[in-house]
């Protein structure tokens, strides 16, 4: 499984997101809780503004500023 979770990450580097997320869903079948390949299928989907609330964590640090604190 490493193997695969390695060649994820390189195609995910070089911007391959749709091979990178086959490449993945082919670990995770063989291993449902490989932590590292479900790490970069987060790191993936957040690369893909694929993530749930995600401009809602984006907006915090101008949030914050804009606070005064």
């Amino acid at each position: 499984m490493s193997e695969l979770a390695d060649l994820a990450e390189g195609l995910r580097q070089d911007g391959k997101y749709s091979e990178a997320r086959e490449t993945l869903e082919r670990c995770l079948e063989q291993s449902p809780r490989h932590p590292r390949a479900l790490l970069l299928l987060g790191r993936l989907q957040y690369q893909e503004g694929k993530l749930p609330g995600r401009s809602r964590w984006q907006s915090l640090p101008t949030a914050w500023s804009s606070s005064g604190r």
